[in-house]
Parts: C-alpha cells; structure tokens; sequence
C-alpha cells in the first residue's frame, strides 16, 4: 500500500475580525433545595398530660393500697418518696417504672414545699 501524505494548510484571512462587546449576565446560580433531614426520637422525649395522669393516678393507687402501708419509709423521704425510689432503682429499663418514679418525685417535693414535710415522715 501507498502511504498517504497529509498536509496542514493554515487558512490567513485577509479581512479584519470584528468584535463586538456585550454586556455579561450575571451567572445563573442553583438554589439550594433545603431538604428535610429526618431526626431520630434522641433524647428525653417528655410525658404527654395524659401519661402524666395516668402515671399520677398509678402512684396514687399504690399508696392508698395496703402494699404501700408494708414499705418502710426512709426519714425525710416519706412514703411517696420511698416509693419513688424503690422504683428509681428496681425499675430497670420500664419506662413506665422510671415515669412513676418522675411523678413520686414531683408529689414529694409539692408536699415538701406545701407543707414542709413529706407524708409518711410524721414520724421523725
């Protein structure tokens, strides 16, 4: 086969470019789509009014019971409070356990601040 020769030719033009000027438009810029992240449930999640009552009446039924009569109570803690932390402490991972707790602690500290004492530490 024949080989091929190839030549670049270069094009001069003999009329002057003309160039024109025009103004730049601003650069067109994405805006940023806010997107919404979902949050995972974290920490605290607090009680809703009607867990709070159900939780208080709880604590109230334990106490008028005759098993809250058996415990014996712990000096300035009382009988509320006593109960409160058997359950602080025995209730382990029970979320229900852990929100009774919440509420003997919120009874005890009215009655402490109403009366100046806890009921159940007439005793002392």
């Amino acid at each position: 086969m024949a080989r091929r020769s190839t030549a670049i030719v270069r094009a001069v033009s003999t009329t002057p470019t003309i160039r024109i000027a025009t103004p730049r438009s601003a650069p067109i810029v994405k805006r940023r789509t806010r997107s919404r992240s979902r949050r995972s449930g974290g920490g605290g999640g607090g009680m809703s009014i009607t867990e709070a009552a159900l939780t208080g009446a709880g604590v109230g039924i334990i106490v008028r019971s005759d098993f809250a009569s058996n415990i014996p109570t712990i000096g300035p803690l009382g009988k509320i409070g006593t109960i409160g932390l058997g359950l602080h402490m025995l209730g382990g991972g029970n979320k229900w356990a852990k929100r009774g707790a919440l509420a003997c602690a919120i009874i005890a500290g009215f009655q402490y601040m109403k009366d100046g004492s806890v009921s159940g530490d007439e005793d002392i």
